[in-house]
């Protein structure tokens, strides 16, 4: 097998995975509980993308997942072992990133967490979105996963690791005494590629780290092949269902209900009783008619409550966004099996929200197809016989309009040929 990848949570599972769809290499998604010690050599998959739940877990738990599974990737031969992260810093990267190195017999660990197309760079060792220190963007406004700091460094804080720093404008030197993570400033898609072309002479390439941006320059330095592939969007309307209190998403919402995108909200009193809930459907299928775009989202937090969140322990926090993703995914298959959905595109934001869907079958078979555009991505999917489209999209991804760009590209049976390169070298980076 040549990678390895493993995510903290769904849509990164799938971000990355998406990756490689341009080329000629058979890519599975699995999730974390179903990997044992056989998954792996009787894999006949080039690209296995484990989907390991860690972003919520605490940081041991987290780092046991991780020592669990870059063991079996070792034993089962893979060449290269991926650590998916969040742009965003959010989730266990330091617990689990030291984790990794400690299990894999590799001596160095190379961390790019940048994502230079959604403007978030590493300079210096800090994180930045969209010009300001990652943790005063509305990332550190996230009700459930709050950012606290914007130093890369600092997110290893106690962890038993060496860490160098490797600014962009200085020769790499990745010859250590000691097992270390090295952290790369990038501020441009043309640093992956820089980096990786390094790595590769060194021969580093097995254990990396970042985002799905730094994982497009692997095709190349793998030696995967293109393929041309030529698939339209589903010509049909959105059903966005959306459980992210993210900041940046609920921008994305007002800009399409703005736009003309049926808003309907999921309150609290919904979510637990079956009688409300049953009303809720009600009106969510008439709005349903096939023509417009519609956005079912969860109901936002007054300041009180917003307030006792944030002071609640994890375990809280979690129950009630796992209660949430759970309740949307009940919808959406009901919706399904109503026959209600045949004329709509779903649209999945939001990892938690993605996973509690998936939830609600047994082993659905994921077929990535592409990405529409960075962090946006098209997947097919079989639901206990329900075969159907959906696009998933993480809450912290995108500008205002990001929704009325992929309603636009849906209704018009955008191609997007040009998200697929003739060169391997450069992955799927934009200009």
């Amino acid at each position: 097998m040549l990678l390895v990848i493993i995510a903290d949570d769904f849509t990164g599972a799938l971000d990355v995975g998406v990756q490689f769809a341009p080329y000629d290499v058979i890519i599975k998604i699995a999730v974390e509980s179903s990997v044992d010690d056989t998954t792996i050599p009787r894999c006949d998959a080039d690209v296995l993308v484990v989907d390991a739940e860690t972003r919520h877990l605490s940081p041991a738990g987290a780092a046991a997942v991780v020592r669990r599974l870059v063991r079996l990737a070792r034993e089962g031969g893979a060449q290269t072992v991926y650590l998916k992260t969040d742009s965003g810093l959010r989730g266990n990267v330091g617990a689990t990133l030291t984790a990794a190195l400690n299990e894999s017999d590799w001596s160095f660990l190379a961390f790019a967490p940048a994502f230079p197309d959604m403007h978030r760079p590493t300079i210096g060792g800090v994180q930045y979105n969209e010009g300001v220190p990652i943790h005063q963007s509305p990332f550190g406004q996230d009700p459930f996963e709050p950012v606290r700091t914007s130093s890369v460094p600092e997110l290893f804080r106690g962890e038993k690791v060496r860490i160098r720093l490797y600014p962009r404008t200085q020769p790499y030197d990745t010859i250590v005494e000691t097992s270390a993570i090295g952290i790369f400033d990038v501020e441009r898609n043309e640093d992956f590629v820089r980096i990786g072309e390094y790595l590769q002479r060194e021969g580093k390439l097995g254990l990396l780290a970042g985002c799905a941006a730094f994982a497009s320059v692997l095709p190349g330095l793998l030696g995967m092949r293109n393929r041309y592939v030529e698939r339209p969007l589903p010509d049909k309307p959105l059903l966005v269902l959306c459980g992210s209190l993210n900041p940046i998403t609920r921008r994305q919402l007002n800009a399409a209900a703005e736009y003309g995108f049926t808003r309907i909200t999921l309150t609290h009193a919904q979510r637990l009783d079956y009688g409300e809930g049953q009303r809720l459907l009600t009106r969510l299928e008439s709005a349903m008619d096939g023509r417009n775009s519609v956005i079912l989202e969860t109901e936002g937090i007054d300041a009180d409550t917003l307030e006792k969140l944030r002071l609640s322990d994890e375990a809280g926090k979690q129950a009630i966004s796992r209660a949430t993703a759970d309740r949307l995914g009940e919808l959406l298959k009901r919706l399904i099996h109503g026959g209600m959905i045949r004329d709509y595109l779903p649209m999945i934001i939001g990892g938690d929200t993605l996973t509690g869907i998936m939830r609600q079958w047994s082993s659905p078979e994921i077929t990535l197809e592409r990405e529409i555009e960075p962090g946006v991505v098209l997947f097919y999917v079989n639901c206990e016989g329900s075969p159907m489209h959906m696009i998933s999209k993480s809450g912290g991804f995108g500008d205002e309009k990001l929704l009325l760009r992929v309603a636009r590209a849906a209704r018009e049976g955008r191609k997007e040929d040009e998200l697929y390169p003739t060169d391997a070298r450069a992955g799927l980076l934009r200009e």
